[in-house]
């Protein structure tokens, strides 16, 4: 999943385009991004991030690449937006996701003496 100021994006299809065209299956309305920026292919459990020549680049927690296999937590930075990555594990929804995240929070709280 990915999360911006624009909303969340749920990553169903085995790739995921990105940019500024009506055509993009995620559409950012960021003037610094190009018409088809980046892609996100789905490998395995996980997702691969790719640049596609765009005119700006492409960072993934601020540094730039061409191509990143995503962790948990990444920032993607796409011209001047902004947005992060959030790992669904198989047949996780976003509630589930939810749910494990504030488990894992109350645990390491709980664990500090």
């Amino acid at each position: 999943m990915l999360r911006s100021r624009q909303g969340d994006y749920q990553l169903v299809e085995s790739v995921t385009v990105i940019g500024r065209s009506r055509r993009c299956d995620i559409v950012l309305t960021d003037p610094n991004v190009s018409r088809q920026h980046a892609e996100i292919r789905r490998q395995g459990d996980g997702f691969m991030l790719l640049d596609l020549g765009s005119t700006n680049g492409t960072r993934v927690n601020r540094r730039g690449v061409r191509q990143a296999v995503l962790q948990h937590g990444d920032r993607i930075e796409l011209g001047t937006t902004a947005v992060s990555y959030t790992h669904l594990r198989a047949h996780e929804t976003v509630l589930d996701l939810v749910c494990r995240l504030l488990l894992e929070k109350t645990k390491k709280t709980s664990d500090k003496p």
